[in-house]
């Protein structure tokens, strides 16, 4: 049983690398939506309710991730890196 919990699986190269800071504030956004989500629906159980509460947070999200796209539209232009 021990030799299962020696195995190291071994991560991907691009998780090892720096991501641009735009994409780790979508990817934080994202994180929240989802924590909040499942929180929020075993609070309330109601779909109005959730969809209410989480209006905000979609929209927030929609935001940042625009402003993302346009970011690597403006560093693609430049001939800059990429995710």
């Amino acid at each position: 049983m021990e030799e299962l919990f020696k195995i190291m699986l071994c991560k991907r190269k691009r998780f090892l690398t720096n991501a641009p800071i735009e994409y780790n504030i979508v990817q934080k956004q994202r994180r929240k939506m989802r924590r909040e989500s499942l929180e929020v629906w075993l609070k309330y159980k109601d779909y109005k309710k959730f969809e209410d509460y989480m209006e905000p947070l979609k929209n927030n999200l929609n935001k940042k991730t625009l402003w993302y796209h346009r970011i690597q539209l403006v560093r693609r232009k430049l001939g800059l890196k990429t995710i």
